[in-house]
């Protein structure tokens, strides 16, 4: 049947949204307005986000950033707009759409002054609230924590979802160097339990530290690697850390990187537990078995070829995306790629496109 996906409520897990200049001088707090991100030009002349002194994306060294500035990540209206980004859901078919933020509310992790970072957190939330508030049963918002400061975060994760609506939080795959499964991080694992929150892990290669940073200053190279390895490694820190051993109810699911890294990866990490599990004494079973309950999930662009594969062991957490508006996201699209393949049931596709999704974040789509 044509179309008949459209009968679906298709949610698109993760799409982003850009704040402007005029978002961090309306909603930054003082005494923060006045060190508020702008936007200035390099010397090539792109656009970049200036935040404490710094560029994002960096224009150049180890791990720089687009060579074109911004401008690969606001591609259409609808990053900022959310009646323009309405009606390209529209047109896509796309019923809800969760938002993650972009630069340069991803560069949080990266900034030195932790005041500044919680400040532009809240900033953002506020802002972010707003622009779903166009259509609030269909633009759905992820908040920005800053993680300087553990005990802060847990209160803005608080009000974030619990006073403005948001859906779920983001973490970096890191925080300064810190990984997830750092002592510091567990007040945060045990609120966002508590709250039935589920945690998104989005990478960030333009802002953060990452795995291979300090040896590639071309952005080819950079964001090839510093989504999956990065993934792959927070994975590792969250199951094999024993944060699912401590939190057996809390829901992660890790984006941007891809899916095809999954089985090779937690077939790896099982190896190594049957060896050597004496090294990860926070944890009593292989590291598939953590995965395989159910509050894992995985985030899938539809174009990707290793998705019938993964869906065989994962077809219950494997959740679309349409990455809109970046440049390297299917767009115009994306919906009718996935759905009109012919290598994956229409069983499966419809978990990938709204049920894993509506579960994960907890969407009444009945």
């Amino acid at each position: 049947m044509a179309d008949w996906w459209r009968e679906l409520t298709v949610i698109d897990g993760d799409g982003h949204i850009a704040s402007t200049e005029e978002t961090w001088e309306k909603y930054l707090e003082e005494p923060y307005r006045a060190v508020r991100p702008r936007i200035v030009k390099d010397n090539r002349g792109s656009d970049r986000w200036m935040v404490e002194g710094e560029l994002y994306p960096r224009p150049e060294g180890v791990a720089s950033g687009q060579p074109e500035g911004i401008k690969g990540s606001m591609l259409h209206a609808g990053v900022s707009d959310p009646v323009a980004r309405l009606k390209d859901m529209d047109s896509e078919g796309i019923d809800i759409a969760v938002v993650f933020g972009n630069l340069p509310e991803l560069t949080l992790a990266a900034l030195h002054d932790g005041g500044l970072a919680a400040a532009m957190a809240r900033a953002y939330n506020n802002w972010a609230a707003d622009y779903c508030s166009t259509d609030p049963a269909r633009l759905k918002a992820v908040a920005m924590l800053g993680l300087h400061d553990v005990q802060a975060a847990v209160k803005e994760l608080k009000r974030a979802t619990q006073e403005l609506g948001l859906v779920s939080a983001m973490l970096c795959t890191n925080i300064k160097g810190k990984d997830l499964d750092h002592p510091d991080f567990l007040p945060l694992f045990a609120e966002a339990e508590k709250l039935g929150v589920p945690l998104c892990v989005h990478g960030a290669p333009s802002t953060l530290s990452f795995a291979g940073a300090d040896r590639f200053t071309n952005y080819f190279y950079t964001h090839a690697i510093a989504h999956p390895f990065e993934q792959m490694i927070a994975l590792m820190c969250v199951v094999c850390g024993g944060i699912l051993e401590r939190f057996p109810d809390l829901k992660i699911a890790f984006l941007e990187a891809g899916i095809g890294w999954i089985p090779s990866w937690v077939e790896r990490l099982d190896e190594h537990y049957e060896h050597r599990a004496s090294l990860v004494p926070n944890i009593k079973h292989p590291p598939s078995e953590y995965i395989a309950r159910g509050n894992v999930y995985f985030f899938c662009e539809p174009e990707e070829k290793m998705i019938p594969y993964v869906a065989q062991d994962y077809e219950d957490a494997i959740v679309f995306t349409s990455d809109y508006p970046h440049w390297d996201a299917t767009f115009p699209g994306a919906v009718q790629t996935l759905a009109e393949r012919n290598d994956l049931s229409e069983l499966v596709k419809r978990k990938i496109l709204s049920e894993n999704a509506a579960r994960f974040y907890g969407f009444d789509i009945r």
